[in-house]
């Protein structure tokens, strides 16, 4: 089955967490292509200071909130 979609998000960090909130508000329908999160760099970050507005966290728990919120929002 062929299917179309308006965007295609490569990554799963947060600027695409941010990118499929907004097209999701947005009424547009999206594929997500990433690897799994928990291969990724930010999970494996052991502690992040400088992401405005989150305390500091450990990657893993960043990432459990970026796909939390992603659920919550249908995204």
């Amino acid at each position: 089955m062929d299917q179309v979609f308006d965007v295609i998000l490569i990554g799963g960090g947060a600027a695409a967490t941010s990118a499929a909130t907004t097209l999701k508000n947005r009424g547009k329908t999206m594929l997500a292509v990433s690897n799994r999160s928990d291969t990724s760099s930010l999970h494996k970050a052991e502690k992040i200071t400088n992401y405005p507005g989150l305390p500091h966290m450990s990657g893993s728990e960043m990432s459990e909130l970026f796909r939390r919120q992603l659920e919550e929002t249908g995204a």
